[in-house]
């Protein structure tokens, strides 16, 4: 499961908090809930009627990608989500979730050492921070981990520790591009 979650409201959501599933994608469902203020989106694979199991990406082609909604370029944002990886890359970094990347407004990357990489891209320029060492994702074990922007500081949190902190002042850049997930949205590839 993936949730993404910011102070924002999402433009289209029904009180309900349902959506439609994203076209192309028939065996993913979406759904959107605001609570004052705070918006997430889950995406998760169905395997049968009330069943579900986290998404799976193959590191060479499958992902998932949002559109873009003014929403989601806020000043600050938080992201959090649930990830387990099979292997660490051989080479390069893989990308869980990138939102306009580095070059406009975020990306969470995951290089061959295994520690979370935070970029951000805002008014005072790119901050780039990794969760530190003794925080490597293990092979085979599910992690929560949160990203943070405040406009103070870059925060990164690993099932509910603060593990990396850096000076970071200013407001995040908007980007016109979509939610990549499990890849790089801006230039393709970097899959997870």
């Amino acid at each position: 499961m993936l949730l993404v979650a910011g102070p924002h409201r999402l433009a289209g959501a029904d009180p309900s908090g349902q959506t439609t599933p994203s076209p192309g994608t028939p065996t993913t469902s979406r759904s959107v809930r605001t609570r004052r203020r705070y918006t997430a989106l889950l995406w998760r694979k169905t395997v049968s009627a009330g069943r579900t199991t986290p998404l799976s990406f193959d590191g060479t082609q499958s992902y998932l990608e949002a559109p873009n909604n003014p929403a989601l370029n806020s000043n600050y944002t938080t992201v959090a989500f649930w990830i387990k990886v099979n292997a660490l890359p051989v080479s390069g970094e893989a990308y869980p979730l990138s939102f306009g990347g580095w070059q406009e407004r975020w990306k969470i990357s995951l290089p061959t050492h295994g520690k979370p990489v935070w970029t951000t891209n805002n008014s005072s320029g790119i901050s780039d921070m990794d969760a530190g060492g003794g925080n490597e994702l293990v092979a085979g074990a599910w992690t929560h981990v949160v990203f943070v922007h405040d406009g103070t500081n870059d925060l990164i949190y690993m099932d509910g520790v603060q593990v990396a902190t850096k000076a970071v002042a200013g407001t995040m850049n908007s980007t016109t591009k979509p939610l990549g997930i499990g890849y790089n949205a801006v230039d393709g590839g970097n899959f997870l």
